[in-house]
């Protein structure tokens, strides 16, 4: 009777459409990374994204009364799970370590955080996984939420990109207000020579771009479509904000922004070179038959493979010697003489970024102690006064970290912490998981409708995008990497429905 009485509570209108608000303000809150009052309140040191409050309370109130009332878990989040519990095992592992206390930091406090943050994430790619899957109306109406949400980022970006190029990074106040009521950096909230947009530094701002934004924009693009009726050939909304949001990914001069952009790209090149090469093969062998038409269609597919190669090293060539006219590390490259390097660690040196091979080696360096379920979530900087390399001793932010900072260390990269705390099992089924990801993205962009194939080349874009973008940043807390790996898992659902329903008897 109760049980009954909750679910007819939970189905009432009033409540749906409490859930259905819930759902437009996560999205609309995504270019949010660190909302002071949210800082404030939960005690988080720098990621406090607004959004997520909206997907957790869609868990607690919306997903886990689905599961309880009985509606199935869809097959694309199990994999998913299956991590989160070799998570847990690595979590209950590490209590048998002996792990000593860091500057006030215990291993209760780093777990409570490091759980936290998990929940975080798996709430954000649960949520949109399923929300999606399940209300396929609203997968239009979530393309809009993006597209809005993204305006107010890139028009923000490009009024700071104007005090940039014209005065030289001097703010009106004005600007500091607004910019304070988003972010909570502390010292100066803008930077006088790159764009920050509605983030917490640069290099989140790149973050949300490479992993949601530019991908959903550029999909379009590529699809032919757009969100809204307005729309004249090529130009529409998406194709504006993507020519925009590329200047803005430009002005964070993030590097690891750059390099990740430029991935995505490279994998967008070569799924329409093999098209291209698919339709010649096929006008050829209808065109001279065949056998003649097998011959000549291998040539023509290897002059293509030269061209497009050369034209790649070309391309590469280009972008090299631009960004060395930008980038002092990678004009440092071309100059250096390499032939005097002694090792991997004494080359980061001499490019700038020994810092952070020195985290990713300390990493290293606690998997390869403990290499089958790692150390546990949260615990690696516990042990880098073991297992950091002896540079480090003689780079300042290193030592800053260790006798004036408060904080606990980190591997500055997904994959390594992933080594470090889960150990190669926990890394494995993350793997696994995100191949299986990689594979409904390319069933949605075969086999769906429009809509559903511009979420399936957003999530192959995204996931190229994430191979870089993974050696920058190590927090689960950050929405975007999984709000997009959700939208391509319902995006599959919907695709599988859809074909089942076509062979399904009347």
């Amino acid at each position: 009777m109760i049980i009954r009485r909750f679910a007819d509570l939970w189905r009432a209108k009033w409540v749906q459409a409490g859930f259905s608000l819930a759902w437009i303000m996560a999205v609309i809150l995504l270019p949010i990374t660190s909302l002071p009052w949210l800082v404030d309140l939960s005690g988080a040191t720098t990621v406090a994204p607004p959004s997520v409050i909206f997907f957790l309370g869609l868990a607690i109130a919306w997903w886990a009364p689905e599961v309880l009332l009985g509606k199935r878990i869809i097959f694309e989040i199990k994999p998913f799970l299956l991590f989160l519990i070799v998570v847990g095992i690595a979590w209950a592992a590490a209590l048998f370590l002996p792990v000593e206390p860091f500057r006030g930091h215990s291993i209760q406090t780093e777990y409570k955080e490091a759980l936290i943050t998990v929940v975080m994430a798996a709430s954000v790619y649960i949520v949109t996984a399923t929300w999606l899957s399940q209300h396929p109306q609203w997968v239009k109406i979530t393309m809009q939420l993006i597209n809005l949400s993204g305006l107010v980022l890139v028009a923000w970006s490009l009024v700071q990109a104007l005090y940039v190029l014209l005065w030289d990074g001097h703010y009106a106040n004005i600007i500091y207000r607004l910019q304070s009521l988003v972010s909570s950096r502390p010292g100066d909230l803008l930077f006088q020579d790159r764009v920050t947009g509605m983030a917490f530094e640069p290099s989140w701002l790149a973050h949300q771009l490479v992993l949601v934004y530019l991908p959903v924009w550029l999909s379009a693009l590529i699809n032919g479509y757009s969100a809204f009726k307005w729309r004249k050939g090529l130009i529409s909304l998406e194709s504006i904000l993507l020519v925009s949001g590329v200047f803005v990914l430009f002005m964070s001069f993030s590097r690891i922004g750059w390099l990740s952009f430029l991935l995505a790209l490279a994998y967008l090149m070569v799924l329409l070179n093999i098209n291209l090469t698919h339709q010649i093969k096929k006008r050829l062998q209808v065109g001279l038959g065949r056998g003649r038409g097998a011959v000549f269609s291998g040539f023509v597919s290897t002059g293509i493979i030269l061209s497009f190669g050369l034209g790649y090293f070309l391309m590469i060539a280009g972008l090299v010697w631009l960004g060395a006219h930008f980038e002092p590390r990678l004009a440092r490259i071309l100059t250096e003489n390499l032939s005097t390097v002694t090792g991997f660690l004494d080359l980061t040196n001499r490019l700038f970024f020994a810092e952070r091979a020195v985290y990713w080696t300390a990493g290293l360096n606690v998997f390869g102690t403990y290499p089958w379920l790692g150390v546990g979530p949260g615990n690696v900087g516990f042990f880098f006064s073991e297992t950091m390399p002896s540079l480090g001793y003689a780079l300042t932010e290193i030592m800053n970290m260790f006798y004036r900072f408060t904080f606990l260390p980190n591997t500055k990269s997904m994959w390594i912490r992933l080594l470090a705390e889960t150990g190669m099992i926990g890394f494995t089924f993350f793997i696994t998981w995100l191949f299986l990801v990689f594979r409904s993205a390319r069933l949605a962009f075969k086999h769906g409708t429009r809509e559903i194939q511009v979420l399936g080349l957003v999530g192959q874009l995204a996931l190229a995008a994430y191979l870089s973008e993974a050696f920058s940043l190590d927090s689960f807390a950050m929405p975007y990497i999984w709000f997009c790996l959700g939208l391509v898992s319902a995006a599959c659902v919907l695709t599988r429905r859809q074909h089942e329903s076509l062979i399904s008897p009347p």
